[in-house]
């Protein structure tokens, strides 16, 4: 029964904490399954060549131009991080493959090492079954941005990768903390841990001083990255600017990719994840609580809520944690509830691939 299947079996946890192969192998066809689906639902292309070629628009190109540029050659740079442009250039310089193909195939492999990620920290975490939660997180709306040459499927690897790190490798989690604002700017929000007495991610001060070091030689001031969002069409605001419009726009039914894109999705997952953050601090998971708090405030700190859905992609997994959790002690409620999101977030991510795909705006 599909109850019986969330369960954990009672060897599940060993078999994870070993690392054995069979896990990894398991998880690595689901994922090509899911690759397959993707690939073959959305738009049509003879290749997947064809597939990252067609992504050159909107910041794809703005990662090359970083590359070829430098990050301080361009002040519209400052609004991202460089790490993903300075990484897929230079591979893709080395091996001469075009700087497309590299990064899709980096966000690709990002994800995918997230993802596992992901699904080993929560099933142990939370005692729920980890090929469920690997399932819940390749359902992700947003989740197509793992074949978008984006620095999301890669920060997503990053930011997971660091959270198993913290029982499994207690030296790579320096590194790692390190290095991930270097990619999204949003791993500044890990400095919330300091509210627990992590004191060590403290380190994040070095890459936050080098950064606002970048703004101030290139745009006489410290935080230039704030005028740097106008030139990007983000009106001056706060989070409760984007709450308000967000609100706002819950009637305007009438154009339903706006409606979805900038209303609903953006106050559902908001309001969710703002409830899995309590759930976790309740059940004593208070660095994950406030890890979810601190970047769901971060990535909604704005006037208009253009592309929160994507910025919340590493939160995702969160949620369904919670979600498979309860299913397990509610079972004729959560269950139906689990399938609703998954068979929803698939459905999703073929529409809102095809909109980025065409030139369309897709979170």
């Amino acid at each position: 029964m599909f109850s019986d299947a969330l369960q954990v079996p009672p060897c599940l946890l060993t078999i994870i904490r070993m690392g054995k192969k069979k896990t990894l192998v398991v998880l690595t066809a689901v994922y090509f399954i899911w690759f397959l689906y993707l690939f073959f639902f959305a738009e049509q292309f003879p290749s997947l060549i064809n597939w990252f070629k067609s992504t050159e628009h909107w910041d794809v190109l703005h990662f090359e131009k970083m590359w070829k540029g430098g990050y301080l050659g361009n002040h519209v740079n400052l609004g991202a991080a460089p790490g993903f442009a300075y990484l897929t250039g230079f591979i893709s310089d080395v091996s001469g493959i075009h700087f497309t193909i590299i990064g899709g195939i980096l966000s690709l492999l990002g994800f995918f090492i997230g993802s596992v990620c992901a699904s080993l920290v929560l099933s142990e975490k939370l005692k729920v079954n980890y090929l469920w939660i690997f399932i819940w997180t390749l359902s992700m709306p947003a989740a197509f941005y793992a074949f978008i040459p984006y620095s999301d499927g890669l920060f997503f690897g990053l930011f997971w990768l660091f959270l198993w790190s913290l029982d499994q490798r207690p030296v790579a989690k320096y590194l790692l903390l390190l290095s991930m604002p270097f990619f999204r700017i949003v791993a500044f929000a890990l400095l919330s841990w300091v509210v627990l007495r992590k004191y060590y991610v403290l380190i994040l001060i070095l890459p936050l001083s080098l950064w606002l070091l970048a703004n101030q030689i290139v745009g006489g001031s410290p935080f230039y990255f704030q005028e740097v969002q106008k030139i990007f069409g983000m009106p001056e605001g706060h989070f409760g600017n984007g709450l308000r419009q967000a609100l706002s726009s819950l009637n305007q039914t009438h154009d339903l990719n706006y409606w979805i894109s900038f209303s609903v999705l953006p106050l559902l997952l908001l309001l969710l994840l703002f409830i899995s953050g309590i759930w976790f601090w309740v059940k004593r998971e208070r660095l994950l609580a406030l890890t979810i708090f601190s970047i769901l405030l971060m990535s909604h700190n704005q006037a208009f809520w253009r592309s929160v859905v994507r910025y919340d992609l590493v939160l995702y997994p969160f949620l369904g944690g919670m979600i498979l959790n309860l299913a397990i002690r509610y079972r004729k409620a959560g269950y139906p509830v689990f399938l609703a999101f998954v068979v929803a977030g698939f459905y999703l991510q073929v529409s809102y691939s095809n909109l980025f795909h065409r030139g369309q705006w897709a979170f």
